[in-house]
């Protein structure tokens, strides 16, 4: 017998161990209004996994509370993931995944000071510790840093040009220092604490760029920062009104209000959402090598402005909107490869 035979042979033991170990995090992790017995439980992760549904995305989908036809409609990260190998650039992957780069190209749109730690260059000590005393303020984020792991909050104003220098140190494999954000009372208001930020998707055609799927995000508690993985919550906009549809967070919670301020986040509307997807669209131009791109957004007293983009953006809105997106996702899908 082969190896590849032998190894077949075992598939069936490979599959059972994940059914299990899928069926006991649902089984520890589901949130539901309505009870679910074992039987249901385990259909449901069969009809599950045949679809590539993730263990937490069954948790945020309340994939046992939906009808077949509302399971139908949700599209995986696994197969968002496929499309954006296809669709994206591995070029487009480099520049977006390095916060320096990204800066250099889209800079007209930070409207703010950004500086390379540690620049590469002499004298980079006492250049560094000069923009932090023009900023006062200042936010470091590690180069490659997502879902806002890393990011940290610096006040300038409190520290020594040698305990400035001794942050060098803190990123041996780079990050970017920024000025901070002051954001508009519009947004702000919901957590103070953070800057809440708009994720506009833009989907690029041969023919023009339209907004796809947009969300506005907001921290809670002490965060400083607005990411979902961060215990942020996330909300789904409306890509031609800006109006506000439904709130979640990670841990398939929905939400009407923000917990923290008690403002409403259902019916609320983006301000200015004709600048911010004027601005997207802008800047999906400038990127001719990639199709699909996640742009965040703030809102300032000074408009908008780019906080920075995403290769592979996650589609949260469908969480935050109960609400899958196959029939779009899939039009949209053939329209590009069509066009590839």
């Amino acid at each position: 017998m082969s190896i590849r035979s032998a190894l077949k042979k075992w598939d069936w033991l490979r599959n059972l161990n994940s059914y299990r170990k899928y069926v006991k995090y649902v089984r520890k992790h589901y949130k539901s209004e309505t009870s679910h017995s074992c039987v249901a439980t385990m259909r449901a992760v069969v009809n599950a996994q045949a679809r590539h549904i993730s263990t937490k995305e069954f948790c945020f989908f309340h994939y046992m509370d939906l009808t077949r036809e509302e399971q139908g409609r949700i599209v995986p990260w696994a197969e968002q993931a496929s499309f954006y190998s296809m669709a994206n650039t591995e070029e487009a992957g480099v520049l977006l995944c390095n916060k320096f780069s990204t800066y250099e190209r889209f800079k007209e749109y930070y409207r703010r000071e950004v500086f390379s730690v540690p620049a590469e260059k002499a004298g980079s000590v006492e250049d560094f510790c000069n923009f932090a005393r023009r900023n006062g303020k200042i936010v470091i984020k590690p180069i490659d840093a997502n879902r806002g792991f890393g990011v940290r909050l610096i006040n300038t104003s409190e520290m020594s040009d040698s305990d400035l220098a001794l942050l060098l140190n803190d990123y041996p494999d780079g990050a970017v220092a920024e000025g901070l954000i002051v954001q508009r009372e519009a947004l702000g208001a919901f957590h103070p604490q953070s800057v809440n930020t708009v994720r506009i998707n833009t989907i690029r055609y041969d023919d023009g760029v339209e907004v796809k799927w947009p969300c506005l995000r907001t921290g809670r508690g002490n965060s400083i920062v607005d990411n979902a993985g961060a215990g942020g919550i996330f909300v789904a906009i409306d890509e031609h009104t800006g109006v506000a549809l439904g709130a979640a967070d990670e841990k398939g919670n929905s939400y009407t209000h923000h917990p923290d301020s008690g403002l409403p986040l259902v019916d609320f509307v983006i301000p200015d959402w004709d600048k911010a997807c004027t601005m997207a669209k802008r800047l999906a131009e400038m990127l001719p090598e990639n199709r699909f791109t996640g742009w965040d957004f703030a809102l300032t007293d000074q408009g908008w402005l780019l906080v920075e983009g995403n290769y592979m953006p996650l589609i949260i809105w469908q969480i935050a909107a109960r609400k899958g997106i196959r029939p779009e996702f899939e039009a949209m899908r053939s329209r590009v490869m069509g066009n590839a």
